[in-house]
């Protein structure tokens, strides 16, 4: 398909789950504290997006707490500023598809907002937040495993809970095939129709080059 400018991301979703894991975008929490562990409000949080530098920017609940949505995949800093505390900014921290990531919190230390403390963010935090549970194939998963086909959803039968016997459908956790959604940036790619093999036949099919990583998350 030659040199693409963007990125295509697939995200797996199984029914029943929020509307959040249908969308293949990713969210990014965590929790402000000062030194004592007590909530800060009112807090600044902005959250840059070090490949396309948008800014996301947000103040902190009344238990510190902030979520920054709608976070296309890959790696953000987060900057944190508060009146008598020196800023804090956590830079490399990333963002999967159709995730939620939760960053441990963030312990201001008392100082001028001039001075700063930076932290290398983590590949991938535990998420504490919801009961979604989330599988993620990356990219470099994609690029260097054998796959026949060259069809990357073939990944999804080496997923927990996934069942295929090679002749029957595809099934996740049980549930039915038809309560299986697969979407591309958000948009059904299945057949509307057809949907008693629902991971087993796409009307639009995936290919390696088109994918940078994909989610499985009930």
């Amino acid at each position: 398909m030659g040199t693409k400018s963007f990125t295509l991301l697939v995200a797996l979703a199984l029914l029943p789950v929020t509307a959040f894991g249908q969308n293949a975008i990713g969210r990014l929490s965590g929790t402000v504290l000062d030194q004592s562990r007590a909530a800060i409000l009112g807090a600044e949080v902005t959250v840059r997006s070090e490949s396309t530098g948008t800014t996301t920017r947000l103040l902190t609940d009344p238990s510190g707490a902030f979520v920054a949505g709608a976070l296309a995949p890959g790696y953000y800093s987060v900057q944190v500023a508060a009146d008598g505390f020196r800023t804090h900014t956590v830079e490399a921290q990333k963002v999967d598809v159709a995730r939620e990531t939760s960053l441990p919190p963030i312990v201001l230390e008392i100082g001028v907002a001039t001075e700063t403390v930076v932290v290398e963010g983590g590949i991938s935090q535990v998420q504490t937040t919801n009961a979604e549970v989330t599988s993620i194939v990356t990219s470099s998963q994609i690029a260097d495993l054998p796959l026949i086909g060259r069809d990357p959803l073939a990944f999804v039968s080496l997923q927990a809970g996934v069942n295929y016997n090679g002749t029957g459908s595809t099934t996740i956790n049980g549930q039915r095939t038809s309560f299986s959604v697969v979407t591309i940036d958000g948009i059904s790619v299945q057949d509307n129709f057809i949907r008693s093999n629902g991971l087993d036949y796409l009307s639009s099919r995936t290919l390696i080059d088109q994918v940078a990583e994909f989610a499985v998350t009930s």
